[in-house]
């Protein structure tokens, strides 16, 4: 079926990313958005991404970058509003918000290269976008938590340990971020 190739697509994708194979990645990324464009907005979103980092990586047009992580942005966005629990919305983001980072971090990669283009402007709007997101969703959870009738110890072991996990992704995403030969090691030491 057209989803089940558009989900191995995206894989296959992501993969060739992996490898830093980035001229298949993007056709691989382009076949699976063809495929998934209209039926399914969760691998829409992946592939935009998908689509953005790699024309990243080629350094092609950087509006072509922008605009596909832009577009990531704005199906995460409405894949959220469409879920009918609350519940559901406030951890829907939590593991979605690396969409941000990378367009933030490409921007400020371009901003070094061209200062005068506004690029920093761009990443400072998406950073507030994200952090309104994060805050929004902070609220909401923290709001949640005091109506459930949870102890107050087993409460703030849940708080300490969402703080460990947040800490721990940040590492790992810092650690995924470098090409020093201690890569292994740090991402060995986040277990």
């Amino acid at each position: 079926d057209e989803e089940g190739k558009a989900v191995a697509y995206l894989q296959i994708g992501v993969t060739l990313e992996k490898l830093s194979n980035y001229s298949d990645a993007k056709t691989a990324f382009e076949n699976s958005a063809k495929l998934s464009r209209g039926l399914n907005m969760e691998i829409f979103w992946r592939t935009q991404r998908g689509l953005g980092a790699v024309a990243a990586h080629l350094e092609e047009e950087p509006a072509e970058a922008i605009r596909y992580y832009g577009q990531a942005i704005e199906h995460l966005e409405q894949l959220r509003a469409g879920l009918a629990e609350r519940q559901y919305r406030l951890s829907f983001m939590q593991h979605k918000l690396f969409v941000y980072d990378e367009l933030i971090a490409f921007l400020l990669q371009q901003h070094k290269k061209y200062p005068s283009r506004g690029y920093a402007r761009q990443a400072f709007e998406v950073f507030e976008k994200k952090q309104g997101r994060v805050n929004l969703e902070d609220v909401a959870t923290s709001g949640a938590r005091r109506f459930t009738g949870l102890p107050d110890d087993l409460a703030k072991q849940e708080r300490e340990l969402e703080v460990k996990l947040s800490r721990t992704h940040q590492r790992l995403r810092e650690a995924r971020s470098t090409s020093s030969p201690s890569k292994t090691e740090s991402l060995a030491s986040l277990t």
